[in-house]
């Protein structure tokens, strides 16, 4: 439920433990039996109030989070605000209908989806990795 922020740009690899994802927040704050484990995570926040208040108040902010996401279209009934964004940097050059066949090809069916959001092992035919080397040297 945690959210890692990965970047790979040439050789600078860059990952980042950030916050939890949105639906994650406000399912924990729903949660009677969350607590902040530090003071400083509930002291000074808006109308003071200690937990109970610090946690409706960052209940209501990712609940506009939440609406924003919906309203840009961000918002999937499944998976919620999680996601993965690509991006791409190159030039005319580049084959970028061969990149998109090869990424839609990649993607889950619905099916495999649906098993592997319940939990269900799934056995897919065709493993879209087989091309890819084990071992990947980037110097």
């Amino acid at each position: 439920d945690n959210r890692i922020d990965f970047s790979l740009a040439g050789r600078t690899l860059t990952m980042i433990k950030n916050t939890v994802w949105i639906e994650v927040g406000i399912r924990l704050m729903l949660d009677p039996s969350f607590q902040f484990m530090n003071e400083s995570d509930f002291t000074g926040k808006e109308g003071g109030g200690g937990q109970e208040q610090a946690k409706k108040d960052l209940l209501r902010q990712m609940t506009r989070y939440a609406i924003s996401f919906q309203e840009k279209g961000l918002w999937d009934e499944r998976t919620h605000d999680r996601r993965v964004e690509l991006m791409f940097i190159g030039d005319q050059t580049m084959d970028t209908d061969t990149i998109a066949s090869a990424l839609e090809y990649s993607f889950l069916t619905d099916e495999e989806f649906d098993a592997f959001m319940s939990g269900k092992d799934f056995v897919s035919c065709i493993d879209p990795f087989s091309s890819i080397p084990s071992r990947i040297n980037l110097s």
